[in-house]
């Protein structure tokens, strides 16, 4: 990470300040101290959601797309219950979760995302995602790994939190771990105290909901195959771009509320995905 992408340290008091970041997305430092005590249990809440509209738009103009409302807490939670997430069979697979986290904001609903610390040999290091982990000895079940790992990962607990519903269960990426199922649970938060990242997690922040369907904010992500994936810019371009598994996941939550995102896969990248599953 170049030296001009941190945080200024606040003159006062000598701790990373918040920068602002692409419609009022905001990032914090993973050094900032551990808090002093257990994160408490956060109440159930519904978030208000704001109309869509594109840039420059009044109200009853501009795409439609971006002119119908954003879908209220009751609204996911409902579209949720009529399409439960598709489970894969697990039968001799190792587990994993994340946890779609909302919250509130003047602006509209925001989602967690995290950025992985970089470290050789991770097939994730770097890349934007949810916060979670694999399934631990010690976890009841797989939900459990996903709360647990977004409080180890970002310090928010999830106990208290509105559990929305679960999205379609993911398999692992072929070249990676091919006997790796990832489940997806959605989560509405009240509250949410400070993100204080773990050493697993180079940065967190939350991002708007909303733009997230922006098209402006869909680009293409290039991997060392020379292969172009779709994805979202949700921060600084060229780095902060959502793709691959946690995308994946982002196509199945819109469609499940009613607000698809565009399909931006051409045929032979949806063929050579499905060879890689095939393998």
């Amino acid at each position: 990470m170049e030296k001009g992408a941190r945080p200024r340290l606040d003159p006062v008091r000598g701790r990373p300040r918040f920068d602002a970041e692409v419609d009022g997305a905001f990032r914090i430092h993973p050094r900032d101290p551990a808090p002093g005590a257990a994160t408490p249990a956060l109440p159930v809440a519904r978030l208000a959601l704001s109309p869509i509209r594109a840039p420059g738009s009044r109200s009853g103009s501009g795409p439609s797309g971006y002119l119908r409302l954003m879908p209220s807490i009751e609204e996911i939670q409902h579209a949720l219950d009529r399409r439960p997430g598709q489970r894969l069979d697990v039968e001799g697979k190792r587990r994993a979760a994340v946890a779609m986290v909302l919250r509130s904001s003047a602006e509209g609903p925001e989602v967690l995302f995290i950025e992985r610390a970089r470290h050789e040999g991770d097939p994730w290091s770097g890349h934007m995602a949810f916060p979670g982990g694999r399934l631990e000895p010690e976890d009841p079940h797989v939900r459990a790994a996903a709360e647990r790992e977004t409080y180890e990962e970002v310090g928010v607990s999830l106990h208290g939190a509105q559990l929305l519903g679960r999205l379609d269960d993911k398999q692992g990426n072929p070249r990676a771990d091919a006997a790796l199922v990832i489940s997806a649970f959605v989560y509405a938060l009240a509250d949410p105290p400070r993100l204080v990242p773990n050493h697993e997690v180079e940065e967190a922040f939350w991002f708007p909901l909303r733009s997230l369907l922006e098209p402006s904010n869909h680009v293409v992500y290039p991997t060392r195959e020379d292969l172009e994936f779709p994805g979202i810019l949700v921060g600084e371009p060229g780095r902060h771009i959502v793709w691959g598994l946690t995308y994946s996941f982002l196509e199945c939550f819109f469609d499940t509320v009613g607000r698809p995102l565009p399909n931006r896969w051409s045929p032979s990248m949806r063929a050579y995905a499905r060879q890689l599953h095939e393998r």
